[in-house]
């Protein structure tokens, strides 16, 4: 991890190793803490504009979901199909 790399730098007295790695810490410092304050320390907007999804949209999540349950039971499924596209040859 970024720790032991940034340990080693240290010990071998690397330092510009050490100043590129605490520069890259506090600019992923500054770009994910705005994400996280905002989804945990702030409340959300009151608003009641949303509606049911369109058709589209949630004939497309069932498909999704279908094909997981399918792909939980089959597992065999995709490596059969596979088989026999390439004309089973193993």
């Amino acid at each position: 991890s970024k720790w032991y790399i940034l340990l080693a730098a240290m010990d071998s007295a690397h330092s510009l190793v050490v100043v590129v790695l605490i520069v890259s810490t506090l600019l992923n410092a500054a770009y994910y803490l705005p994400i996280v304050y905002g989804a945990f320390f702030q409340s959300a907007p009151r608003t009641d504009l949303h509606g049911e999804a369109p058709l589209p949209i949630v004939a497309a999540t069932v498909a999704c979901a279908a094909g997981a349950v399918l792909l939980f039971w089959l597992p065999g499924l995709p490596l059969a199909l596979s088989w026999d596209i390439v004309g089973g040859a193993r």
